[in-house]
């Protein structure tokens, strides 16, 4: 399909028809999407960090947070159609950042004294909570297209 186009086509119509391509072949992978919430996710941790190293619970040292983002980014870089074990990697790593995230917006919101470093810091965490929630699902909904028959896809 790519060999139809002319040398002079403009790159913007070679990455359109490649991503077409792509969505043939295989329209139930949502990697990309997974992939953007991850590096976002891994953004966000890596600026809050120093922020609120102060009010982390004792889980979130400022070592296995970089942990979790160089995690992150990997998976977010290594997310692929054809490879099913980074896909399971995704949806382990998405649950057990939903529970971290989680356990850690409880600790954050049941203080003594909640002044607005830890009403902000509750609702980050609640939004990454939330952005590995929607991670999961789009996690899962890509295993299961690659877990498909793969006769059900047209050849191109």
């Amino acid at each position: 399909m790519m060999e139809d186009l002319p040398r002079t086509a403009p790159r913007w119509d070679k990455y359109r028809l490649r991503r077409l391509r792509k969505s043939i072949i295989n329209p139930h992978y949502y990697g990309d999407i997974v992939r953007r919430l991850f590096l976002t996710a891994g953004i966000v941790i890596a600026f809050s960090t120093p922020l609120f190293f102060h009010l982390a619970p004792k889980l979130s040292i400022p070592v296995f947070s970089l942990i979790v983002v160089v995690t992150l980014v990997f998976l977010a870089g290594y997310t692929s159609p054809a490879k099913k074990r980074v896909v399971e990697l995704d949806i382990i790593s998405s649950a057990l950042a939903i529970v971290l995230f989680g356990i850690s917006a409880f600790l954050a919101w049941r203080s003594d004294h909640p002044d607005w470093h830890r009403v902000f810091f509750f609702f980050l965490l609640s939004g990454l909570g939330l952005i590995f929630i929607f991670a999961l699902y789009y996690s899962v909904k890509s295993l299961r297209g690659i877990s498909s028959s793969k006769e059900s896809y047209p050849e191109i």
